[in-house]
């Protein structure tokens, strides 16, 4: 489980860079459209940075920090089906893959999710904010579970909602990133309890470092 969490880690790491690196240019294009560029040109392209490109950008890191989740909820529940031994399968579970994997380790196996840093409902919002945008474009009006994601939204503080439409932003896409990290590290260090391995060790001393 160590160098499951590791190469998960890994990967959220390089999306997270990605991330940085983007909007980093974003700004410097911004920015060079605001003092240098010539009036005219601004006025055509200043938009395209402003109001197109980072929602697209935003939500693209959505998208891909919820599969990323989805892939590493998997590979953890058949991880603790294979170490206990359990005669279950994951997909004999109801509902989404979070519900199923919240059915099978907090429920089947028992593991804790202590962490005042983790919430079930940040990681709900998350998934339920993906859908509505991969499934309705981001229109709330269309979306039957657009409480959450506006639920979601007020306690980070991560959307804009224009003309009905949640609108992803940088701070959305940050948001993001921190919720599925924490996630991670939570949901393997109470599983390496559970099944304690040659590295656990690793894992919990991260645990204790972020908890400072």
């Amino acid at each position: 489980m160590w160098s499951k969490y590791l190469d998960a880690s890994s990967r959220l790491h390089d999306l997270e860079r990605y991330l940085e690196h983007t909007q980093a240019y974003l700004h410097r294009e911004q920015a060079y459209f605001r003092d240098e560029a010539h009036s005219d040109l601004e006025i055509e392209f200043l938009p395209l940075y402003r109001d197109t490109f980072p929602p697209i950008l935003n939500a693209s890191v959505i998208i891909s920090v919820a599969m990323l989740l989805e892939q590493e909820i998997r590979e953890l529940a058949a991880s603790l089906i294979a170490a206990l031994d359990l005669e279950i399968k994951f997909n004999d579970l109801a509902g989404s893959v979070l519900e199923r994997f919240r059915i099978l380790a907090v429920k089947v196996v028992g593991l804790k999710f202590e962490d005042t840093r983790f919430q079930w409902a940040d990681l709900v919002g998350l998934f339920e904010l993906r859908n509505c945008i991969i499934h309705c474009q981001g229109m709330l009006s269309v979306f039957q579970r657009s409480a959450v994601v506006l639920t979601f939204a007020s306690k980070h503080e991560p959307l804009l909602v224009v003309d009905g439409q949640a609108v992803p932003t940088d701070k959305t896409s940050e948001v993001a990133v921190r919720i599925a990290s924490w996630f991670l590290l939570v949901a393997y260090a109470s599983a390496l309890q559970h099944c304690p391995g040659p590295n656990s060790h690793h894992l919990k001393s991260v645990l204790q470092r972020e908890k400072r």
